[in-house]
């Protein structure tokens, strides 16, 4: 095994662990941002984001364990197309991932983190690059 496949590994093996974790520093750090969103959509609304947040990390994680960094940005691509037809704007789903960037800097070891930070950088640009 390589010293990249190693990394890999490693890196989405701790993101699996942490993924609920993660996700919930995620879904926490939106809601704090956006003051009104917890009650606008409610607990099932918060329950769904919370599920669909540590769906996101595993999908990264999946990306990472594959030394894929396009699978994670096309699963960031087609997720972008699913929210906007549930009527969530692109921005909503670029400012997820940037909080969701942040937990990962928190709760993941630092080699892991800056391998994961690299792989949802290339989806946010893909968002850029692909918008409207």
């Amino acid at each position: 095994m390589t010293f990249l496949s190693e990394l890999n590994a490693r890196a989405a093996a701790e993101l699996r662990a942490q993924a609920s974790t993660i996700g919930a520093r995620s879904v926490d750090a939106q809601l704090a941002a956006s003051p009104g969103l917890a009650e606008r959509f409610g607990p099932r609304g918060v329950e769904a984001s919370l599920r669909d947040a540590r769906c996101n990390v595993e999908h990264l994680a999946e990306a990472i364990a594959l030394g894929d960094p396009e699978a994670f940005a096309a699963y960031v691509t087609w997720l972008r197309g699913v929210l906007a037809a549930a009527h969530v704007p692109a921005p909503v789903l670029a400012t997820h991932l940037g909080h969701l960037q942040n937990a990962v800097r928190a709760h993941a070891a630092s080699d892991s983190a800056t391998l994961a930070a690299e792989y949802i950088a290339l989806a946010l640009g893909r968002m850029v690059k692909d918008a409207p």
